[in-house]
């Protein structure tokens, strides 16, 4: 079974729906991919460097700037992980992110993020 991590900044969930509704969508739909999603709580700097040395890619919502986001894919990029960004079409990214991601993509619709997401399960 793969593992997935899910990054992305505290506020996301309810800033950028779109993703989380393809999110929650496709890991229902494939069950052959654990998908975990950070807890809202904050997590000790080990715990969370131990679940990105056990994920096999790293899935990010990079629409909003977030320092915590950044360390999280700054650790996953030290960790040689696969890191596949996505953003809303309209929004600014970080020329910092085209470091680290393995790719980025724009979205405007869940089936923008699903038409990815299937090309990696």
């Amino acid at each position: 079974m793969a593992d997935w991590f899910v990054s992305h900044p505290s506020g996301a969930p309810y800033q950028t729906p779109t993703f989380f509704r393809a999110m929650k969508a496709f890991a229902t739909e494939n069950d052959h991919i654990a998908i975990s999603f950070p807890p809202r709580d904050m997590v000790a700097l080990d715990d969370r460097i131990a679940v990105l040395q056990a994920t096999d890619l790293i899935i990010a919502e990079v629409s909003i700037a977030s320092t915590g986001s950044g360390i999280e894919l700054g650790l996953a990029y030290s960790l040689k992980k696969s890191i596949i960004a996505f953003h809303q079409g309209t929004s600014v990214v970080s020329p910092a992110l085209g470091m680290a991601a393995t790719a980025l993509h724009g979205y405007l619709t869940e089936d923008d993020i699903t038409q990815v997401l299937n090309t990696l399960a």
